[in-house]
Order: C-alpha cells, then structure tokens, then sequence
C-alpha cells in the first residue's frame, strides 16, 4: 500500500495503482472522506481501487474458533471491515466441545499471576483491557444463563452452542463477513496481504492468523 499526506488527511491506494493517476487518487480521497458518512458508499468506492474478481478489506482473520470471533468482533466494532475465513463446515467447533458440550467460558479468579508467558507484561497488559467481568457481561447480555462448578469456572446451564450463537450476533452485528468451507488457502505479502481460497481472492492491510492447535488434529487445525 502507499500512503500520501495532504494536509491533514491521510490517503491510501493499493501500490499497482499509480501514484499519480488522478482516477485512482480520487476515488481513494473520496472513500477516505465517505467512510463515516456512508459504508455502503465506502464499500463501493474502495472496491474499485481492487482489480476485478478481487475482495477487498481491512482485516482478514484465518480461523473462525474462539480467539478469530472475538478478534473479528473487536475490529468490526471500530469500524473496520473484517472477513474471517473458516476452513470447516462450521465455526467454533472446540467451543461446541468444550466442557462436556457446556463450554466452561472463563473462571472468576482469572488474573495475570495465574498465567505462565516468557512476556509477563502481555498477561496484564491484555488481562487489563478485557476481564473475565466483561465476558460474563456479554454472556448475560444475551440473556445466556450459566452456573460456577468448581474452583470459579463457569459452566453454561444448558449448551455451548449458546455461545457460538452469542459470537455469531455480535458478529452480524459488528458488520463482520463470516465464511465457512474455506479451503485450498493461499496467504501472499503482496500490497498488504492477498489470500486467495475457493471462495475468492481477499486483499487486506492487516492478517490475523487465528488457526489453533495441533492438540486435536481431526478437528482441522494445521
């Protein structure tokens, strides 16, 4: 990508555009100013800077379990545009399994000092941020109704899938493209990033590689 400053605005176009070709400039100011005003007219002028077949975005999230859903959310909130590509039929599929099919979603005395990191400082910085208390007030938000077993985790009352459904709202809401059946991908650095799938060609300024662990292969993480 190439960023040009004019005054106080900060203009950026794809680098196979020509810097100075005022088609290209032009449509790129004009998004840069829409974007607040109107994100469907903010989707339609960005596209045009992209070649033909091409996606673009601002934020492409590999892996659509626990940790890529929340990322998604978080960037969708403020107002970035986000896809996340899923390579399974179906998204959080260690959350559906988690806690015997009830998904022990946090723990009461989650803190920094019960984490074990060659970065101590992350656990707090990012503990700080985002408690336990903000996740059990999202949980609560949807009306999703949960229990404390043993030593502070909790457990919901009835399934997991209550909290895939939770994660699949605040998704929709946040404006967040969510695919499934995402295989045969491709990631290049190319202008950003360009991943490329059956489903398309995304283009993105910002990758987030949200694919899990290897702990239970046959669920499909790589």
């Amino acid at each position: 990508m190439v960023t040009t400053a004019i005054g106080s605005a900060v203009v950026t176009y794809p680098q196979n555009t020509k810097a100075g070709s005022s088609d290209s400039f032009s449509q790129q100011l004009a998004a840069n100013e829409t974007r607040s005003r109107s994100p469907v007219a903010y989707e339609q002028l960005t596209q045009a800077c992209y070649p033909r077949g091409m996606t673009g975005t601002d934020v492409i999230i590999l892996g659509g379990g626990a940790a890529g859903l929340m990322c998604a959310i978080a960037a969708g909130q403020r107002g970035r545009r986000v896809v996340v590509l899923e390579g399974s039929n179906k998204i959080g599929k260690k959350i559906l399994m988690s806690g015997g099919g009830r998904c022990n979603f946090t723990n009461l005395h989650s803190e920094p000092s019960r984490f074990t990191s060659t970065n101590p400082q992350f656990c707090i910085s990012a503990l700080s941020r985002y408690t336990q208390w903000d996740f059990i007030a999202l949980v609560d938000k949807h009306g999703i109704a949960w229990h404390e077993k043993t030593l502070g985790q909790l457990f919901c009352d009835n399934s997991s899938k209550d909290i895939v459904a939770m994660l699949l709202a605040e998704c929709e809401s946040a404006g967040v493209d969510v695919r499934t059946h995402c295989e045969d991908t491709v990631v290049t650095a190319e202008d950003g990033f360009r991943v490329s799938c059956n489903q398309g060609t995304f283009a993105c300024e910002s990758l987030v590689i949200a694919t899990g662990g290897l702990c239970i292969p046959k669920m499909g993480a790589s």
